[in-house]
Order: structure tokens, then C-alpha cells, then sequence
């Protein structure tokens, strides 16, 4: 019974990784490698969460179903952290915040798991690329050092899967950015 909540205890874990994250902002920029490496025990987190869900073949309970808000919460603290240590403007970092959770909430309220995944994954994605750029950029070089070598075993050990949501991840995009566009010509 345990061993089959040890996925959704994984994915659960980065929501207070991500707000750790955005309180790093308050050390400044100086906290840019320690932010980076939060980031990389997060998204290992991400993997391994999915690989023990498949071994174990539980179907996902709600933290499972709703895996993407909780990547969201990381994503959201990496900028956070970007606002608070004055990588980016406060406003912008907040506004796309708010933003984000506003799209990201009301996918949840109205729609399945399914169509959450594919409507918050959009306003997601700029987060997972643009953040590390930054921090990369400010962080030192053993920081560095460490994310270019994580970068090609995890793409490496996760090539599989990667290779089997691409196809889902741009289908799921294209009904999503569509279903924004219906509701936007209704207004």
C-alpha cells in the first residue's frame, strides 16, 4: 500500500520545493545555483514519480491525475525566484504568475485531468526554458557543470517516454490553443 503512494508522495513534493524556490529570491542573485540544483532535484523527482507510477501500475489518484499543477508550482517558484532577486521586473514575474494560476485553476474547475494537463501545459512550457537560462547564467561553474551532465542522462534514461508524449504533448497543444480560440470568438 505504501510503495503505491510513493509516486504521488514524489509528485506532492514539489509544491513546497517550489515555494523553497521562490523564497530563495529573498537571498538574491546570489542563490541562482542553489535554485538551479532545487530545480534539477524537482524535475529528477518528475521522472521518477512517472517511472514508479508505470512499474507499479496504479492508476493515479487525484495528485497523480493533476501531476501538471504541481509542476506548475515548481515552474511558478523558479520565477518567483527571477521577480525576488531581480533577474526580471517584480510586476512581470507576478502578472505571468497570476496568469498562469488563473488558466491553470479554472482548466481544474471546469475540465477532466486530460484537458488540465494539455490547457496549463501551454502556459508551463516557457517556464521549464526560460528560468534556467538565467540562472545558469549567474550560477557557479560546478552548478554548471553539474546540469550539463545531468541533462544528457536524464534525456537519456527518459528518451522512451519522452519519445512517446511528444506526439500527445503536441496534439493535446493543438486542441487546447483551439478550445481558448472557440471561447475567445464567443465573448
Amino acid at each position: 500500500m505504501a510503495r503505491e503512494r510513493l509516486p504521488d508522495l514524489l509528485t506532492f513534493s514539489r509544491l513546497p520545493l517550489g515555494v523553497i524556490i521562490a523564497l530563495q529570491g529573498l537571498g538574491g542573485r546570489r542563490q541562482a545555483g542553489t535554485v538551479m540544483l532545487l530545480l534539477l532535484l524537482g524535475w529528477s523527482l518528475d521522472f521518477l514519480d512517472g517511472r514508479l507510477a508505470r512499474k507499479y501500475k496504479e492508476e493515479p489518484g487525484w495528485i497523480g491525475g493533476y501531476e501538471i499543477l504541481f509542476d506548475l508550482v515548481l515552474c511558478l517558484g523558479s520565477l518567483a525566484y527571477l521577480g525576488l532577486a531581480g533577474f526580471i521586473p517584480w510586476p512581470l514575474a507576478l502578472g505571468y504568475i497570476a496568469f498562469a494560476g488563473t488558466v491553470a485553476g479554472l482548466a481544474t474547475a471546469i475540465s477532466t485531468p486530460q484537458k488540465t494537463y494539455s490547457i496549463t501545459q501551454v502556459v508551463e512550457i516557457p517556464l521549464i526554458f526560460i528560468p534556467p537560462i538565467f540562472l545558469l547564467l549567474a550560477s557557479p561553474w560546478w552548478v554548471i557543470l553539474i546540469t550539463f551532465v545531468w541533462a544528457p542522462i536524464s534525456l537519456l534514461l527518459e528518451w522512451d517516454r519522452a519519445m512517446e508524449l511528444k506526439g500527445k504533448a503536441l496534439e493535446s497543444h493543438r486542441s487546447a490553443l483551439a478550445g481558448i480560440w472557440r471561447l475567445l470568438k464567443r465573448s
